[in-house]
């Protein structure tokens, strides 16, 4: 296996992978690696997880490149159709914040673009995006608290995408297209890359040693990638296979299987170790997790909020300190008045605390109500959920469809999320003019954050028809609601 290159000033830094079950800490230049249970659900409980495993893994260094993966991660594959890249930001950013169920405002994604082939690609196909979502309400008190237990997060890491970098770093011949399975903790990602280019997607999810299919299924998903790049590269076949993540003993069952599927391409499997050397059994995990250091075209990274440095935070209260003493040396008699102003707070605070029973009964009855309040609200919200959005959906069908075809019907109709919008609209007689009009029309829907799978049914003219003598014609078409995620 050629060595990996692409990675040299990340492997100063240990790797911290937290998903909503495990931590697991990996020490710079693999020395050691350790794994501890997340006990709850909050940004503390990964906290104290992440400070276990680095203690167990006995590290000497405290900064780290932060892989976050399990449903702490939202991965979606999704289509849009043509647009500028302004409005496909917009889009994207209103999928994330559906797909977490969240506020725009909240959302934190990352989005890949998956490459086309020029050959056929018109400018009108749809755009495929492999789409990343976390909640910026996680990662904020997850670096506060990191921080805190003096663990300094240098990057968010993408861990799949890292992976990607390490896995072209393999490969002999980067201009052939090469299949890379990515096995990690809950599920199973397949990606066809050719040069730097992402081609295909798809993440299987489940865990490879739990789910009885999982062998099968990677196959079938291998021949499909195969067939998909006989097609758009006239019949050249994938070159190579990179496997990541497997133990020594699965992956040599993986790879027969591997090798019979795809018939000459090269498979490059982790090495096998001594069975009975110490740290054999989460040798595939080490590799894994030292992958996630890799650089290169497909990474994906940002910063995390870093609250300041206790030495910097000292500095600045002593400097603080000697500004005010050097204050009270020149104005002694301003910070007399102001002592005594806050020797008079202190009295009236004394003397409104002194019925604290009192307040403690005020607390917990407005607490109750607080909570009667947030009850009966929720039960409002999800009352309003059953029927149609009628005001923001009747504004959308208007200005998408009665903008570019006057309107002649419109219905709605929704039950539990079911259902959608069907209308019919007038068109120009003019087959271009109508082809144009329709296409716009469909797109519109689409781009929509209300509506999904829109359709349009073109009219119907037969020659000879006494409809030729009308100034336009009339179309059908419709929508699915949008699902929530």
């Amino acid at each position: 296996m050629p060595p990996r290159t692409g990675r040299r000033s990340a492997e100063r830094l240990a790797v911290l992978h937290l998903t909503h079950e495990v931590a697991e800490w990996l020490a710079p230049n693999a020395e050691s690696y350790a794994c501890a249970e997340v006990l709850g659900s909050a940004s503390g409980d990964l906290v104290a997880a992440a400070v276990r495993a680095r203690d167990q893994a006995g590290s000497g260094r405290d900064e780290c490149l932060l892989v976050l993966g399990g449903t702490l991660v939202e991965h979606r594959l999704l289509s849009l159709p043509p647009m500028p890249k302004a409005d496909s930001r917009v889009v994207l950013q209103r999928k994330a914040a559906g797909l977490l169920n969240s506020d725009v405002r909240e959302t934190l994604y990352a989005a890949v673009e998956l490459a086309r082939d020029g050959e056929s690609d018109n400018g009108t196909e749809p755009r495929r995006w492999n789409l990343l979502a976390v909640r910026r309400s996680l990662l904020t008190p997850l670096a506060a608290g990191l921080a805190r237990a003096r663990i300094r997060s240098r990057r968010l890491v993408c861990g799949p995408m890292a992976r990607l970098c390490d896995a072209r770093a393999q490969l002999t011949d980067v201009t052939a297209p090469a299949i890379v399975i990515d096995v990690d903790l809950d599920s199973v990602a397949v990606s066809l890359i050719h040069g730097d280019r992402l081609r295909m997607h798809n993440r299987i999810p489940g865990a490879f040693h739990k789910t009885p299919t999982m062998a099968l299924t990677l196959v079938q998903e291998l021949r499909s990638f195969d067939a998909f790049c006989r097609k758009s590269s006239r019949g050249s076949p994938v070159a190579c296979v990179v496997l990541m993540g497997l133990e020594s003993e699965r992956s040599r069952l993986l790879v027969g299987a591997i090798r019979s599927a795809l018939g000459a391409a090269q498979v490059l499997a982790p090495a096998e170790g001594d069975s009975a050397a110490d740290g054999a059994s989460t040798l595939h995990r080490r590799a894994v997790l030292s992958a996630c250091r890799a650089q290169g075209p497909f990474e994906l990274n940002a910063p995390l909020p870093s609250p300041p440095h206790v030495a910097t935070v000292g500095a600045v209260a002593g400097c603080a300190l000697l500004l005010a003493a050097t204050l009270g040396a020149v104005s002694h008699e301003r910070l007399a008045r102001e002592a005594r102003r806050l020797r008079g707070a202190r009295v009236e605070l004394e003397t409104r605390a002194v019925d604290l029973e009192r307040l403690r009964d005020d607390n917990q009855r407005f607490d109750a109500l607080l909570s009667s309040a947030v009850t009966e609200a929720e039960r409002l919200a999800r009352a309003r959920g059953l029927g149609v959005p009628l005001e923001p959906a009747l504004a959308a069908v208007l200005r998408e469809v009665d903008g570019l075809t006057p309107l002649s019907s419109l219905s709605f109709e929704r039950w539990d999320g079911e259902g959608g919008v069907s209308f019919a609209a007038e068109c120009p007689r003019d087959p271009l003019s109508t082809l144009r009009s329709l296409k716009a029309v469909q797109s519109a829907l689409e781009s929509s954050a209300l509506f999904e799978n829109a359709w349009v049914e073109p009219p119907e003219l037969l020659p000879g028809s006494s409809d030729e003598r009308g100034a336009s014609l009339e179309y059908r078409g419709g929508s699915e609601w949008e699902r929530e995620p």
